[in-house]
């Protein structure tokens, strides 16, 4: 029969009086004293010295009644069986309820119960069934062992949650689950060890949520579900062993998200899954190892994320997926273990970039289109930096000039700006390798269409509606696509062409408009090259002196006579005139490179191009030289003048 009175205990018939267990107590709880059945240890079954009856148990843990009331301290039982079911639903118990390394026959329910303390550590349930309970203080179910699910769905708990060193089996659904849970001072599953989700979506919690050392066996679902958590401290999953996603996505965490050295296998899936997560303080993934992606996902970071010592794994899918991240402070890249797979950070904003070399060569893939930060914390190394952004800087098979605009800009601010341009060369010089491969990718797939085009009159495959042609039309066809192939072929290649000669031309005279000052360096050429062709008309006799009176002389007009039947004229008549024992052996000496110099560089007057100048009538050289001189005149002006206005300031270096 039920017990709700102590008069039922009196009306108990003989056979189902109270045994010298129960009485003990009976009598312990009306003093306040802590009953121990037995040697304390959890009982593995009932027994006449360890026996509990449940309705007993629930008549005292509810204060008992008028005529036998429960001490304040109320009840606290260690080592008993408890015998049937133990249904406190709705109830409010009196005291703390404290059932130590007890052994329950059947669930415990205790729907919207309310207690003062419950204190269930060490024993052993089929389940516990207590949504909505209130406890005005602590929660303990340290080294609690359930073969069923423990629901604290919408529990709120004003002490502290703690199932330390417990083991939880879900019998094939939730292990535990707290969804929408609050607790003041924390919840603590440091050591747990479960088989089904355990679930804290949408908990509220007061202090730290610790994890460390829990090893968390989703049984084909999420090893741990804290979607939408708000935790005011700490969340410790250091140490964690996990098989299932780690589900954090939408979490806010008021001080840090520390994984040091866990082991996070996504079985297939997302080792976790943190998109959206909020953290104040910083984000330690200091030696984790996962088996599927790490997802970050538009996540917010007040401190660091640090990825030292790291091995991520992302089998199928990505090792580190940090799009959209934003960390205020720096995100660290150091000493990484290994990366299978890509990272990420495609439009992700970054404090601090705290890398090296080694870690970003452990990656595969590397995302890095959107990518900015404030500040470099790593190698200033170009070669390095240049493969670096070689390897981030396409997305979806498209070259974005931007991750070199960030690292030249950051350069630059940082007062490294040999180094800024260097970065712009080679974003121009990776653009249009970029824009010759999308033509030859674009000639591949026209190529490809017309074969498909040709291999359908070929092989005369059959398809509705089509039309049966005599072998001369089915020949013209084939000639046609033949035609059109070769056409698109020419056209195609033709324009790579003049691409690379636009390319190479706009690299080497203007450094792609980063390295302007590079047409400086067309000055030399042109000298050398005016030079070489004043020698050689000098040689052939094709120079004649650039002075009316001299020319009308009668000394020149003799030297410079043609071939005649009466006599030889002179080979090189400038030479002869001007030579050591001619007329004109006190005027300007010719010398090509100072006469090249005098025609290409304006703002210089070496007096040679007023004393010579090439004759167009007496040999090709002089003809050539003559206008050849007028182009290289003209191109040094231009060159000049830009020049000036390079280093007088009004060309910039900038890009």
């Amino acid at each position: 029969m039920p017990i709700r009175t102590y008069a039922d205990i009196d009306a108990l018939p003989d056979d189902e009086k109270l045994t010298d267990a129960e009485q003990q107590l009976l009598d312990n709880c009306k003093s306040g004293e802590f009953t121990i059945l037995g040697d304390g240890e959890r009982p593995s079954g009932p027994s006449l010295e360890r026996t509990i009856r449940a309705d007993l148990l629930r008549y005292l843990i509810l204060g008992g009644c008028n005529r036998y009331q429960i001490h304040q301290w109320g009840v606290n039982l260690q080592g008993a069986w408890i015998a049937g079911p133990l249904d406190l639903s709705f109830a409010t118990a009196k005291g703390a309820t404290g059932l130590f390394d007890c052994g329950f026959e059947e669930n415990v329910v205790a729907l919207q119960t309310r207690f003062e303390v419950l204190n269930l550590n060490g024993s052993a349930l089929l389940g516990l069934n207590a949504r909505g309970v209130r406890v005005a203080g602590d929660v303990f179910l340290r080294r609690v062992k359930s073969e069923g699910k423990v629901d604290l769905s919408g529990a709120e708990v004003g002490g502290q949650l703690s199932f330390k060193d417990a083991g939880l089996d879900g019998d094939g659904g939730d292990a535990l689950h707290a969804q929408g849970v609050r607790v003041t001072e924390g919840v603590f599953l440091r050591g747990l060890k479960s088989i089904g989700e355990v679930r804290l979506s949408g908990a509220e919690i007061g202090g730290s949520l610790d994890c460390m050392d829990a090893e968390l066996d989703g049984a084909g679902g999420l090893a741990l579900n804290a979607q939408d958590v708000r935790v005011t401290g700490e969340v410790f999953l250091r140490g964690v062993k996990s098989k299932g996603e780690v589900f954090l996505a939408g979490a806010e965490i008021g001080g840090q998200l520390d994984c040091t050295d866990a082991e996070l296998d996504g079985r297939g899936a997302e080792a976790i899954n943190a998109e959206g997560l909020r953290v104040k303080g910083h984000v330690l993934l200091w030696d984790l190892n996962t088996r599927g992606e790490v997802c970050l996902i538009g996540a917010a970071i007040g401190g660091e994320l640090d990825c030292g010592g790291a091995e991520l794994d992302g089998g199928d899918w990505k090792a580190l997926n940090a799009q959209r991240l934003v960390v205020k402070e720096g995100f660290i890249w150091r000493q990484v273990k290994s990366a299978k797979g890509e990272v990420d950070l495609n439009a992700a904003h970054l404090g601090d970039l705290v890398d090296d070399a080694e870690s970003w060569d452990k990656a595969a893939e590397v995302a890095l289109v959107g990518l900015t930060y404030d500040n470099l914390v790593g190698p200033l190394d170009l070669g390095m930096r240049k493969a670096w952004l070689k390897k981030g800087a396409e997305l979806n098979g498209n070259f974005h000039p931007q991750p070199y605009q960030q690292l030249a800009k950051v350069f630059r601010e940082s007062g490294h700006r040999r180094a800024a341009l260097e970065i712009l060369v080679e974003k121009e010089i990776e653009q249009r390798k970029s824009t010759r491969r999308s033509l030859w990718r674009q000639l591949s797939e026209a190529e490809a269409t017309v074969k498909q085009k040709r291999g359908v009159f070929t092989h005369g495959f059959t398809f509705p509606g089509r039309v049966e042609r005599d072998e001369f039309t089915q020949s013209a066809i084939q000639k046609d696509i033949r035609n059109q192939i070769a056409i698109y072929k020419l056209k195609s290649y033709f324009y790579i062409i003049v691409h690379c000669i636009i390319d190479f031309n706009v690299g080497f005279l203007f450094g792609y408009g980063v390295k302007k000052w590079r047409i400086i360096r067309v000055l030399p050429i042109l000298i050398i090259v005016l030079s070489v062709f004043s020698s050689n008309a000098w040689n052939a006799g094709d120079f004649a002196p650039n002075s009316p009176v001299i020319l009308t002389s009668s000394a020149w007009i003799d030297v410079s006579k043609p071939n005649t039947e009466d006599r030889v004229g002179h080979a090189n008549p400038a030479s002869e005139w001007s030579g050591r024992y001619g007329a004109g052996r006190d005027y300007e000496t010719f010398a090509p490179l100072l006469y090249a110099v005098d025609m290409v560089v304006p703002i210089v007057d070496l007096g040679q191009s007023d004393a010579w100048a090439p004759s167009t009538t007496r040999g090709p050289w002089g003809w050539w030289l003559f206008y050849l001189g007028k182009v290289f005149a003209l191109l040094g002006w231009m060159i000049s003048t830009y020049a000036v206005a390079f280093f007088t300031g009004m060309i910039r270096l900038d890009d």
